[in-house]
C-alpha cells in the first residue's frame, strides 16, 4: 500500500512539475514579448519626446521673430505718424 502511495504521489507530483514547466516557458514567452513590446514603446517615446522638443523650440524661435515684427511695424508706425513725416505725402 505504502508502494502504491508512494508511486501515486510520484506521478502527481510529476505531473504537476511538468504543468509548472509548461507554464514557466508560457510565461518566460511573455515575458520576452513584454519585455520587446516596451522597448519598442520606449522607443516611440523617445521620438515623440525629441519631436516635441524640437516643436517647442521651433515655436519659441517663430514667437521671438513675431515679436521682433511687431516691434518693427510699431516702430514704423511711430515714424509715419510723426510730426516730421506728416505733411510730406502732400507736399509731393
Amino acid at each position: 500500500d505504502n508502494i502504491e502511495n508512494a508511486k501515486h504521489e510520484i506521478s502527481k507530483k510529476t505531473a504537476l512539475r511538468a504543468k509548472t514547466q509548461e507554464a514557466k516557458a508560457e510565461m518566460e514567452g511573455e515575458k520576452a514579448q513584454t519585455e520587446a513590446d516596451r522597448a519598442e514603446d520606449q522607443k516611440y517615446l523617445d521620438e515623440t519626446t525629441a519631436l516635441c522638443a524640437q516643436k517647442s523650440e521651433d515655436f519659441s524661435s517663430r514667437q521671438k521673430l513675431r515679436a521682433e515684427e511687431l516691434d518693427a511695424i510699431r516702430q514704423a508706425i511711430d515714424i509715419i505718424s510723426s510730426n516730421a513725416v506728416s505733411g510730406a505725402g502732400e507736399k509731393h
